[in-house]
């Protein structure tokens, strides 16, 4: 794999405001071995509860969406294991499940060595989330990674959608608005990163 930078200047945007609490929503989660078109994650361009529900591949490797309350994994049924006390109600704007996480709570859903070299030429991730406050560094609202591996993660009033290879961790940035729902994709090609949000290319690395 290839290591594509940002170099200090492109990564880092003086921004003069920062989310007021740590709470991120993820609305759904769901990871695509292969790489889809981009067109697979074309969503409206209002701000719709459709917004985080666009037409896109079904999920082969994992697929976790909070409803009926419960955060399984409809792809393959993989083991769930809670940390914290993360929470699972409907939300009034979407009307349907979302899961909180207050930063020191998450669930997660054990990958094997057959689901790690099938990412090796590419992948898709994608995730309905909202952020509702500030973050104290740099907080992963859905990832797999501790040491290598690859990650969306908040940071103060962005996104960012990241991978590690050849040591290094690259990343693809976009700005966000606290309170607004998003639908965010990113797609890996073996060479390249790109960050979607609701349909639209918003970075690339």
């Amino acid at each position: 794999m290839k290591s594509h930078r940002f170099t200090d200047a492109q990564r880092h945007t003086a921004r003069p405001r920062k989310l007021p609490l740590a709470v991120v929503l993820p609305l759904s989660a769901s990871l695509v071995l292969g790489m889809p078109a981009p067109a697979a994650f074309a969503g409206p361009d209002t701000v719709q509860a459709t917004q985080v529900q666009p037409s896109a591949p079904e999920a082969d490797c994992l697929d976790v969406t909070f409803e009926n309350g419960t955060a399984a994994d409809a792809a393959q049924g993989r083991a769930m294991e809670t940390f914290g006390s993360p929470q699972i109600a409907v939300d009034g704007q979407l009307a349907r499940g979302v899961a909180d996480f207050d930063g020191e709570s998450a669930y997660s859903y054990a990958l094997e060595s057959e689901d790690y070299a099938a990412m090796q030429d590419g992948f898709t991730v994608e995730c309905g989330f909202m952020a509702t406050g500030a973050t104290t560094g740099e907080d992963t609202f859905c990832g797999n990674k501790e040491a290598g591996g690859w990650a969306m993660v908040v940071r103060d009033d962005r996104v960012g959608f990241m991978i590690h290879t050849d040591g290094n961790y690259t990343f693809a940035w976009a700005d966000i608005d606290v309170n607004r729902w998003y639908h965010a994709a990113g797609v890996y090609d073996g060479e390249t990163i790109q960050l979607y949000f609701d349909g639209e290319l918003a970075a690339e690395a």
